[in-house]
């Protein structure tokens, strides 16, 4: 089987979200986030990524519009370039994600949503909403019309601590990928302890589990629970409800669950979860 060349210099991401927009009849939304793996092999400089995300969403949005347009911008370039058909909204959704200030600010200054990976304790909710707002009233417009995504780890497990102990290899791969200000935690009022420090300085980063579940013994429980929700149904309703009484308007669910099964949190979450959690919020 043969799917065709694949063209190096191309970037087929704007044509992408207007094809899978039409495949999905008006339903898609794009999201947009400056990553962290691969930089170095790939010679990328992602020093100045907030700057490359405003302006690619600000040439994704005029080529969507059927422009033909041409950019020189510090991070983006375009030349005399225009879609080859008509996508069938001009203004697809564009979500930006970002746990950093000046990420958070480029979503409020530019985009329909902003997303935040962990935005779970109240001190990463607020910096959430607040820096996201701060950006939309820099750029003139309502933060209220900047969505607020939370895209959460999530396990449902009678098992408090078993749960938690799933939660532990991607915490250690959060703070790899902050070191080595482990940002997201330290705006949570948390300090990675020395000894897990000090391994995950040590460590590349990776997504291969084995080095990541050799360091997660030592990751402590306000870790997990400062940036996940796991635990019982209860616990999971109550941090959803938290959430969404502090401004959080959507969850992005990353399942990860005690019995290997991704299912077995999809389905608890849809069936012992989110009930409840309507009938808290009706």
């Amino acid at each position: 089987m043969r799917t065709g060349l694949l063209l190096l210099p191309s970037r087929p991401a704007r044509m992408a979200i207007a094809t899978l927009d039409e495949i999905a009849g008006g339903r898609a939304v794009l999201g947009i986030g400056a990553g962290v793996s691969g930089f170095r092999e790939l010679g990328v400089d992602a020093s100045r990524s907030a700057v490359a995300i405003r302006e690619a969403v600000e040439l994704i949005r005029r080529l969507l519009a059927g422009e033909t347009v041409s950019v020189k911008g510090d991070q983006v370039a375009f030349h005399e370039g225009r879609l080859d058909f008509a996508p069938p909204r001009p203004a697809v959704p564009i979500y930006v994600a970002s746990q950093r200030a000046a990420g958070c600010r480029v979503a409020g200054r530019v985009a329909d949503g902003a997303i935040m990976q962990g935005c779970v304790a109240d001190p990463l909710v607020s910096f959430f909403r607040e820096t996201v707002a701060e950006g939309a009233r820099g750029a003139g417009r309502d933060p209220a019309a900047v969505d607020l995504v939370a895209r959460i780890n999530v396990c449902v497990a009678d098992d408090r601590r078993a749960a938690r102990d799933v939660m532990r290899p991607t915490i250690v791969r959060s703070l790899a990928a902050q070191r080595p200000d482990f940002f997201t935690f330290t705006t949570a009022g948390l300090t990675p302890p020395a000894a897990l420090r000090d391994k995950v300085l040590a460590l590349p980063y990776t997504h291969d589990p084995a080095p990541l579940k050799a360091v997660a013994p030592e990751v402590p429980d306000e870790l997990v629970d400062a940036v996940t929700l796991a635990g019982p149904p209860a616990d999971v309703v109550d941090g959803v409800v938290r959430l969404a009484r502090a401004g959080i308007g959507q969850l992005m669910v990353f399942p990860l669950a005690v019995d290997g099964r991704i299912e077995t949190t999809v389905e608890r979450f849809a069936r012992e979860v989110m009930p409840r959690v309507r009938e808290a919020l009706a």
